[in-house]
């Protein structure tokens, strides 16, 4: 190892540039101590030092090698000087591949003072270092500093006192502990009681996820946070009560979050963060009693008083690649966390009619094994449907809603059915890469829906322009030119409305591949890409279509749109009698009594449901990417 070092040094002494000139060596006096401070100026030159310090007498000699430029000041080293003399010598290494190499001798002048003498030869003043078992370990040194750690002051500037990486497989959150109560009442006036539950807070790919949902508390869900860490008078109004009483109702956020504490404590400090931004209305990153050490509003749009503009920044600054949404469906979260319910019949006639009521039942849409579930079943409850989210009037609600006229307590046409479920997200964006790792279901009649749905206040219930991806649950079925649409064919395309007419027609655009198998017989990964001139379609990574005809595309580049995830049995859009080939169709969608055909004929049906193991949004660049 002596024998490369010193090749180094020679080597260095030959090479070295008249381009670039080592600073005169600083060096720092302390009264009443014999340690000195020797140092570098601060050059952006410089890419890396080694200091080599030779002693009087039989001390061996002592290197340090300094590559870390993100410390305060990283070319400094201390030796002991004493009464007596030093010689230090500096490698310099610079960022335009320059070797330089300059000495100095350190002499003490008593009284807290010293001088320093550059020597114009590099030259061991004696074999001391080759005679040495070893040469001295390398130690860091920095400057002093102002810094305490967990109560105690720190005697050099630029040591990492604190990481976090949220690597740790096991248990990403040992660092920390969450803080557990209610931030609705004063000073703070927010929606929101910070929680320590997965849902809120959890770490996925060494990320640290802070997230708010909806907490849904209420008479059967009283709001109670047990570990509540507020220990005030008036904790019971911060941390909830067991039993559920009215008056307690203001109390109760209605929003869920997380905020974490460090289980380490530090004064006087850097604090380096990488971090993405929250995005939402009225989120907002920060701690109270606390330096703000960086806040942007979740707002799509907001402003101050003077108009000017406070809103995320963030929101149109998207790098291709970003996680927009992402719901991964574990075991321990909520639907409502991220999904709105619909909620009305489909079977009640008109262009569109489905066999099947849309519910908000865990018998019909519900995590297990951490995949989302939605299935179909036989429906022998009320016909009044609690909670309808038909946007009809009149008549035409009433129908949806289940909900009897004057005349009677049960409309005719409202007849038993299937239940299921369709759901939305109160997410929306614009132009983006959407992955859903899925399982089709598999059953004559079914239909999923795995659709991207302009967010427009007035939409139409049945009506309204969409993308979509799909694969019917058929075993065997065909179009009247004996192509198949059952099962093993999977389409990509566009819906869009025309509504100038008598009555609404749909115009699609869809591509198609086919297989040897059904892809509901396993998962597979789905991908539709939005882009501003084109809508392109994946299957397990590989391209199979895409739709770009402008008149289609133009009704999606006005709005935004939400994720729409559900299972519905039939319809007229959906296994049109026009098209099938109706020998494998044994009923009609216009019989007057097609509901009560179907019935019969799926009274005995094997349906398996729509599983989806998750579901993520990416932001894209102009090409796609």
């Amino acid at each position: 190892m002596e024998m490369s070092l010193w090749l180094a040094l020679i080597l260095s002494q030959l090479i070295g540039l008249d381009s670039f000139r080592v600073p005169q060596l600083l060096v720092n006096v302390t009264e009443n101590d014999p340690w000195i401070w020797a140092s570098l100026p601060g050059d952006h030159h410089i890419r890396s030092v080694l200091f080599y310090t030779e002693y009087e007498g039989d001390k061996c000699p002592f290197y340090d090698y300094r590559l870390d430029p993100s410390i305060g000041h990283p070319w400094v080293i201390r030796e002991y000087l004493g009464n007596g003399t030093l010689k230090i010598s500096a490698v310099v290494e610079t960022h335009q591949n320059e070797t330089v190499i300059e000495s100095f001798r350190i002499r003490s002048l008593g009284e807290n003072s010293a001088s320093v003498e550059p020597l114009r030869k590099f030259l061991p003043s004696s074999e001391k270092s080759i005679d040495c078992e070893k040469l001295r370990s390398s130690t860091k040194y920095c400057l002093p500093t102002i810094s305490h750690h967990r109560g105690k002051p720190i005697s050099c500037s630029g040591r990492l006192l604190f990481s976090e990486s949220f690597a740790d497989s096991e248990n990403p959150l040992k660092n920390w502990k969450h803080v557990v109560q209610s931030q609705l009442l004063e000073p703070h006036y927010e929606g929101v009681a910070f929680v320590n539950r997965k849902a809120n807070s959890y770490v996925e790919n060494n990320m640290l996820h802070l997230k708010v949902t909806k907490s849904n508390y209420g008479s059967k869900n009283p709001f109670y946070l047990e570990n509540c860490t507020y220990t005030k008078r008036d904790s019971n109004q911060r941390c909830g009560e067991k039993k559920y009483r009215l008056p307690f109702r203001k109390f109760m956020p209605p929003f869920d979050s997380a905020k974490l504490i460090s289980l380490d404590t530090f004064k006087y400090c850097r604090i380096d963060i990488e971090a993405k931004m929250p995005i939402g209305d009225f989120l907002f990153p920060v701690n109270h009693d606390a330096i703000r050490i960086a806040i942007v509003r979740g707002n799509k749009k907001l402003t101050d008083f003077a108009s000017n503009e406070i809103e995320c920044s963030h929101r149109s600054g998207f790098s291709s690649g970003d996680l927009l949404f992402e719901d991964n469906f574990e075991n321990d979260q909520k639907l409502t966390d991220n999904w709105i319910h619909e909620v009305r019949y489909r079977n009640t006639g008109g262009k569109n009619q489905e066999f099947v009521s849309f519910v908000d039942d865990p018998d019909n849409s519900n995590i297990t094994n951490n995949n989302l579930h939605i299935s179909i079943t036989k429906d022998e409850r009320s016909k009044i449907l609690l909670g309808c989210t038909s946007k009809k009037e009149g008549l035409a609600k009433r129908k949806e809603c289940g909900r009897g006229s004057r005349r009677s307590k049960r409309e005719p046409w409202v007849s038993k059915t299937f239940r299921s479920s369709n759901m939305h997200t109160d997410f929306t964006f614009k132009y983006g890469r959407v992955e859903i790792r899925a399982k089709m279901p598999k059953g004559d009649w079914l239909f999923p829906n795995i659709l991207l749905v302009p967010n427009m206040d007035k939409s139409d219930d049945d009506f309204f322009d969409h993308i979509r991806l799909y694969a019917r649950g058929n075993y065997v079925l065909q179009d009247k030119h004996q192509s198949a649409l059952d099962g093993s064919s999977l389409f990509g395309g566009i819906v869009v409305w025309n509504k100038t007419g008598a009555e609404p027609n749909p115009i699609e655009h869809f591509v198609v591949r086919n297989e040897d198998y059904y892809y509901g017989d396993g998962f597979h990964d789905y991908t539709i890409i939005w882009q501003t001139d084109k809508i392109i379609f994946k299957f397990d990574g590989e391209f199979f279509g895409a739709v770009n005809n402008a008149t289609l595309l133009e009704p999606f580049q006005k709005h935004e749109c939400h994720l729409v995830l559900g299972l519905t049995a039939g319809g007229n859009v959906n296994f049109n009698d026009d098209i099938l080939e109706m020998k494998h169709k044994p009923f009609s969608n216009t019989h007057p009594k097609a509901d009560k055909q179907f019935e019969e004929l799926s009274r005995n049906s094997d349906w398996t449901p729509l599983v989806v193991d998750h579901i993520r949004v990416f932001a894209i660049d102009k090409e796609g990417n």
